[in-house]
């Protein structure tokens, strides 16, 4: 599935929830669809989210390093790999470690056509959320976010790699809880 279908999918079946004071959250590769799928509403005319919270998340722009070569699947398989994200039984399990490693370049491609390039601001307020020792979209790359929206834009970091949020998830709903009370009072 490329980007634009999904946009599509989501938009059909989400449509009927859409209202004047929602807020999206995404982390990583959420975080990216959670902002495209916004543009996408604007697109359409459609009332946009009142705040994203962008976690761990890579911005629409291709990195410099990301050329679209093949051997780009495999280093991005191989980070992923190393990043202490695939459980064990999984990794030392050959037939799992294959259908992970299938899902894996699924999501690489699918990330990959939401990368249009496009460098343009949502007038969304953005929240950026990261982990302070993320490897898969380090600190510098989650800041990039502030040239994308040309609403407010806060940070906050937790200690961590690309999955601090499972440590601090009560911490970040609360984060998230204090920062919508701004739009209900």
């Amino acid at each position: 599935m490329n980007a634009e279908r999904m946009y599509e999918a989501m938009y059909e079946g989400l449509r009927p929830y859409f209202s004047s004071n929602m807020a999206f959250f995404g982390h990583s590769m959420g975080g990216l669809l959670a902002f495209q799928f916004a543009r996408y509403m604007l697109g359409r005319g459609e009332t946009v989210p009142v705040h994203l919270f962008l976690s761990a998340a890579p911005v629409p722009v291709r990195p410099p390093e990301m050329t679209g070569e093949s051997s780009e699947e495999e280093e991005f398989l191989r980070r992923i790999l190393q990043s202490g994200t695939v459980p064990e039984a999984v990794m030392l399990d050959e037939e799992s470690l294959q259908i992970v490693k299938k899902t894996l370049l699924s999501d690489h491609e699918l990330l990959l056509s939401m990368l249009d390039g496009r460098t343009d601001p949502l007038a969304v307020p953005v929240t950026i959320m990261a982990g302070e020792r993320d490897r898969l979209v380090p600190l510098e790359r989650v800041q990039e976010w502030r040239n994308f929206t040309s609403g407010s834009c806060n940070m906050l970091t937790w200690p961590g790699g690309h999955f601090y949020v499972r440590r601090w998830l009560d911490d970040i709903v609360k984060s998230i809880d204090e920062t919508l009370l701004l739009y209900v009072l």
